[in-house]
């Protein structure tokens, strides 16, 4: 397995997690939480659990490196990391997480009645993997031809999938969706720059600065109201262990080994995993055309493990 199809498989897995959050957002704007204090708790949840680990990563790395009969330490490789670059790393990142999910909370409680809200968040925010692919072209990791070529397949597919009755006029939340798509296209961007930095440390000093701004958001801008908070406690645990802690940190390892243009590709499978998920556990039907839509996402997929697939196989034709 090459290195890319390696990365390309845990961010498919982060995919699915994050997938499977999409009920548990919806439950939690129907219980009037608002989008400040969902991401602040999220962010929070999440930063506890990981730093948590990580402290128990560093403490065992010191007893480790402190045994006797110069024994070999297999530490974690985080003592000869540059304080300044994990502080930027996780500064950058967590302010471009939390410009993603918050716009992205707050656009979907903006949606009037009928608008179909989820889809259209789903298709507009899905807009990263366009974003990402041409940013790549002004870096030194520039997408292959076939690479770029995914990404539009995956925008049809995420049309066909999320808007099945099509698009029309434009809603306050749309322009609030488009916004976040920078900010994930951002994130993307930045944890493949600080790829070398151990992953659990920039995961979880990301969800700390992100809880930190969402909690000035909460101070300032949400009224917040506890009996709806404890009301959707189970929600909030999933989307801030399993979504939060657990996702984003496999974002990350995930992009130790994929490239962004690909990475992206590979993530915006949340949206498939999203419909098959409200499927399985909602009860929810797909229409052919959205069951279309998944095809073309799951296939450019595919397209970007393409060139991975000729890597391993010219070799062995020339023996």
């Amino acid at each position: 397995m090459s290195k890319n199809t390696k990365g390309v498989m845990i961010l498919l897995t982060a995919a699915l997690i994050w997938g499977m959050s999409f009920p548990a957002q919806d439950i939690v704007i129907d219980h009037h939480v608002g989008a400040f204090t969902f991401n602040c708790i999220r962010s929070f949840m999440a930063a506890a659990l990981l730093l948590a680990i990580q402290f128990a990563r560093m403490r065992r790395g010191s007893l480790q490196a402190s045994l006797p009969d110069g024994g070999r330490s297999e530490g974690p490789k985080i003592f000869c990391q540059p304080r300044r670059m994990v502080l930027a790393a996780g500064i950058l990142c967590g302010i471009a997480l939390f410009c993603g999910i918050t716009f992205q909370q707050y656009g979907m409680e903006l949606y009037p009645e009928g608008a179909a809200s989820s889809g259209r968040a789903g298709f507009l925010t899905s807009v990263y993997v366009i974003i990402v692919a041409l940013f790549s072209f002004f870096t030194a990791k520039k997408p292959k031809p076939i690479v770029v070529a995914a990404a539009f397949v995956c925008l049809i597919g995420m049309y066909m999938l999320c808007l099945a009755g099509g698009i029309s006029g434009i809603y306050a939340g749309d322009v609030f969706m488009l916004i976040a798509a920078f900010g994930f296209s951002a994130q993307i961007m930045l944890i493949d720059h600080f790829s070398r930095i151990d992953g659990l440390t920039v995961s979880g000093m990301q969800f700390l600065v992100c809880g930190i701004l969402s909690l000035i958001g909460t101070i300032a801008a949400d009224d917040v109201n506890w009996a709806d908070v404890a009301s959707v406690i189970i929600p909030l645990l999933y989307c801030g262990i399993g979504s939060s802690a657990g996702g984003y940190t496999l974002q990350i390892i995930g992009q130790k080994y994929a490239d962004p243009a690909p990475a992206s590709i590979a993530m915006s499978m949340e949206s498939v995993f999203s419909g098959i998920g409200g499927w399985i556990l909602l009860g929810q039907t797909m229409s052919g055309r959205e069951l279309s839509g998944c095809a073309l996402v799951f296939a450019s997929v595919i397209m970007t493990q393409i060139p991975s697939f000729f890597r391993r196989t010219l070799p062995a034709a020339k023996q």
